[in-house]
Formats: structure tokens, C-alpha cells, sequence
């Protein structure tokens, strides 16, 4: 995916208008949606984040990937 690559030089902000291309074309591609989730958590988008892993986890509820990645962000929204 070339949000991948994109996510790979830093440009998170691009990579996220890719995977919206992406899902556009697709809107249960869960691979382009967990991705999308950790380019909006390296941003410090962590809203944004849960709702893709959450939606990842409405198509495949057994995604362990999602599960973690949502857990991790879970943790961020978390007051200490």
C-alpha cells in the first residue's frame, strides 16, 4: 500500500489520505484500516485511532492485531 511507505518516511498525515482512498474504494479492507489507526496514533490522534481499530473489530472480531492496537490506545485516553 502506498500509505506504507508513506507511514515509512514519516508522512503520516499523507499516509492517512491514502488509506481513506483505499477504504473509499473498499470500507472493509481491515488491513488499510489498522493501518490507518497507527498512522492516526503516531500523529497523537488517538480518537481517531480507536474508531478504525474499533471498526476493525465490527468486520473481524477475532482481529488480535486490532484487539492490541486498540488496548494500546485505550491506554493513552487513559487518565493516570
Amino acid at each position: 500500500m502506498q500509505g506504507d511507505a508513506l507511514c515509512g518516511l514519516g508522512r503520516h498525515g499523507d499516509a492517512i489520505d491514502s488509506y481513506e482512498r483505499a477504504l473509499a474504494l473498499d470500507p472493509g479492507n481491515v488491513d488499510a484500516l489498522n493501518r490507518e489507526g497507527l498512522a492516526f496514533q503516531a500523529l497523537f490522534r488517538y480518537r481517531d485511532a480507536l474508531t478504525c481499530h474499533n471498526r476493525v473489530l465490527e468486520i473481524d472480531p477475532r482481529s488480535t492485531a486490532a484487539r492490541t492496537h486498540r488496548d494500546l490506545v485505550l491506554d493513552k485516553l487513559s487518565p493516570v
